[in-house]
């Protein structure tokens, strides 16, 4: 990471991440192992000037939205989890530098609050629990 603006941290903080590399940026997450690092690598590789990608993903959370706690700390203590988070990443290569620019668009939400036509599409696509 070369650059960064952090407006809502999901039990993480900048210093901890800024200027390391993709597999020490994700240390914390159990599931990123060294074959994911290296197929993520690829992706990024493969971003092109002119062509973004954009992903999302969507787990159920018990953290607020603004959530700056240390890898030390850890996340919020298990629980209930009354959160939808869904985050809209995008990734684009900067022609000039050949930087790549990533940005996450997080939101949350309580199921409660979700419409009709949302929960319809929850109940045909569920989110998959962490294993």
């Amino acid at each position: 990471m070369g650059g960064a603006i952090l407006c809502f941290p999901a039990g993480w903080t900048l210093a901890q991440k800024f200027g390391r590399p993709m597999m020490r940026i994700h240390k914390p997450v159990a599931k990123y192992t060294e074959d994911i690092g290296k197929r993520v690598q690829r992706l990024l590789d493969g971003i092109r000037p002119g062509i973004g990608m954009l992903r999302g993903t969507a787990h159920h959370s018990n953290a607020p939205l603004h959530n700056p706690r240390t890898e030390e700390i850890g996340r919020v203590p298990e629980g209930d989890l009354p959160f939808i988070r869904v985050e809209r990443q995008c990734l684009f290569r900067l022609p000039e530098s050949g930087a790549v620019v990533f940005s996450i668009h997080t939101s949350i939400i309580l199921p409660e609050d979700l419409t009709a036509e949302q929960k319809a599409v929850l109940e045909e696509f569920p989110i998959r629990e962490a294993a």
